[in-house]
């Protein structure tokens, strides 16, 4: 059964989860959430004891990494690959357009182009970016609307760190708009040319609006709430409104389908105040994934994330597109990849091996064999095989020969002394005897034992009737023949 597991680095945090494939169907198999915990007391009531081996020290876990590490335990994915995501905040998503050119200079140009609007230096900067081809409203012209997402190095190394201290795998990490559009795809059909939003509420009261159409993110803005609800209230609606008009503007469109909540904190009082603000032209719902477990729906929300996250690792698309933050000097090959490349060598060895074989060398031995053969007269030709022999195979194959050529000329020695016999016998029989049966060969066990080195004694052994008018008669009509 295939698993993929996804794990969400919050700022409070860490939720992770395992969902598993069977027949084809995903479900929630187990998750856990567990939050940074403070280094132990123990530590700050006094100096350790140094310690007097030479043995180096430990290196100490992050709270971050140690939190990673309690997760996956729980979940029982240590060791496992995952994919993960970390808060938004520390993430730019940007989109902008740019005329259509051949899809082999989209790498420099866009890169170019995007850093325009990333605040950081583009050298300390991982980007990914996803395009499609459309055409200006404007000028009918063709365009690529580019939807760009960067985050620092050094932050993405921090993250990576943490999870690969915990001795987990980086698979890859990606958006967190991503997981949760795939999650919600799942129980939810997102139709194209419509409009739809993704609310993430995390628990130190950052907020993350995604907003996309055709597959296309066209905005994706991070804001944070403050400690008094009536100031939150107003800086919900004034940044959900300045994202919504954004994209209508860029869009065309007049009307937003759909908007998913998740995360963290009260969402059903957040549901509700948008909901009365925004009236019944746009409908706030929680994002929500099937499960067969009984899992609380604030619970679900929260992990809503890693959820998506895990389904990434089964091959699960994005209906946004799949980004990734891990740049490939970063990541580790899977195993499974490396022996499908090595086979895939290995059978391209094979393949140019039998293709020279019996295009090429099998031709040109047997026109090297033939030359031979021409030359050495036609005596070659009777038996070319022994053209390719060595002179040490041709000396044993002769002292073969020779071998079985005495043992048939001895055999040939005997029958003719054998047949020899035979006719003195018969011109010299006597007309009373009858033959009725002989036997020539070695002599029997009790009638001869001879000695080592010596060959074995062989014996003509005759039987028969002799018909004459009395036993003595017969007895000496043998002897006779018997002396003749």
């Amino acid at each position: 059964m295939k698993r993929g597991i996804g794990v969400y680095i919050g700022p409070k945090e860490v939720i992770a989860a395992s969902v598993s494939l069977s027949q084809g169907v995903p479900s929630l198999e187990r998750f856990a959430i567990e939050p940074f915990e403070e280094a132990e007391k123990s530590q700050a009531s006094g100096p350790k004891e140094k310690d007097k081996s030479n043995k180096p020290a430990k290196k100490e876990l992050t709270r971050e990494a140690q939190a990673v590490k309690r997760a996956l335990e729980k979940i029982g994915a240590q060791r496992m690959r995952v994919t993960a995501a970390f808060n938004p905040f520390h993430l730019v998503t940007r989109y902008f357009e740019i005329p259509s050119i051949p899809r082999k200079e989209w790498g420099n140009a866009i890169r170019y182009e995007a850093s325009r609007y990333i605040p950081f230096k583009i050298s300390e900067t991982v980007v990914d970016f996803k395009v499609n081809e459309g055409v200006s409203r404007e000028t009918n012209a063709k365009i690529l609307c580019v939807t760009s997402a960067a985050v620092k190095i050094e932050t993405l190394r921090s993250y990576v760190n943490h999870i690969r201290s915990s001795s987990a795998k980086v698979d890859t990490i990606e958006p967190l708009f991503l997981a949760l559009s795939r999650a919600v795809a799942l129980g939810e059909k997102l139709e194209a040319e419509k409009t739809y939003g993704f609310l993430f509420l995390d628990d130190d009261g950052s907020v993350n609006v995604t907003l996309s159409r055709s597959g296309i993110t066209y905005l994706s803005r991070d804001f944070l709430l403050s400690d008094d609800p009536k100031a939150n209230e107003t800086r919900f609606y004034e940044e959900l409104k300045v994202s919504i008009d954004f994209v209508q503007q860029k869009t065309s469109s007049d009307k937003i389908e759909k908007v998913f909540i998740s995360g963290s904190g009260d969402l059903p009082f957040w549901s509700d105040f948008l909901t009365s603000v925004f009236g019944k032209q746009i409908t706030f719902q929680p994002a929500l994934f099937p499960v067969k477990q009984v899992v609380p729906s604030n619970m679900l929300s929260k992990l809503i994330i890693p959820i998506g996250l895990a389904l990434r690792g089964l091959k699960h698309k994005s209906p946004l597109g799949d980004f990734t933050l891990l740049p490939p000097a970063e990541r580790e090959e899977r195993p499974e990849k490396i022996r499908r490349l090595v086979g895939y060598e290995f059978l391209a060895v094979a393949l140019v091996f039998i293709i020279l074989r019996f295009a090429v060398l099998e031709p040109y031995a047997a026109y090297v064999q033939k030359q031979v053969v021409s030359a050495m007269g036609p005596q070659a030709k009777s038996a070319p095989f022994l053209v390719g022999l060595s002179v040490t195979e041709l000396q044993q194959m002769k002292d073969e020969v020779r071998k079985q050529a005495n043992q048939l000329n001895q055999f040939s020695k005997e029958r003719l002394a054998f047949v020899e016999r035979l006719k003195a016998l018969t011109q010299k029989i006597p007309r009373a005897i009858w033959l009725e049966h002989f036997t020539y060969g070695p002599a029997s066990k009790g009638e001869s034992k001879m000695e080592a080195g010596k060959p074995l004694s062989k014996s003509l052994v005759l039987q028969g009737q002799c018909y004459t008018a009395s036993p003595e008669e017969d007895v000496k009509t043998i002897n006779q023949w018997a002396k003749d």
